[in-house]
């Protein structure tokens, strides 16, 4: 889980649109927020309390994933205009969105069989 917030973090950085007049940063809208999102996933990596080990990581993807696909579904429908002009999201977007995910499914998956090991 750590990996996956560091390439949220990275991800929100890089170019969220590609467009014909040029490239949109992460940064400019919702990637700041982002980084947050991962910024509280990863202290939930790090905690030594196992209940915060457990919930912090899903909130902090789950956030970080829905800024993601807000951001996409803005997008594709600012891109989807008459003129046919050139967009498509950008590498960060990708990263973003798919670190974020990761991140909560691992969460998830750990958080599972960390409750089928006390029972």
């Amino acid at each position: 889980m750590l990996f996956s917030f560091i390439a949220v973090i990275v991800g929100s950085m890089l170019p969220w649109w590609q467009t014909a007049l040029g490239s949109q940063s992460g940064l400019g809208r919702w990637g700041v927020l982002t980084i947050w999102a991962a910024a509280v996933g990863l202290l939930g990596v790090f905690s030594v309390r196992r209940n915060l080990f457990m919930i912090l990581p899903a909130v902090g993807g789950l956030i970080a994933f829905g800024l993601v696909l807000t951001e996409l579904i803005r997008g594709s429908s600012l891109c989807g205009t008459e003129d046919g002009s050139f967009c498509r999201p950008g590498a960060g977007l990708v990263i973003a969105g798919g670190a974020a995910l990761y991140a909560v499914l691992r969460s998830v998956r750990s958080t599972m069989l960390m409750r089928s090991e006390v029972e």
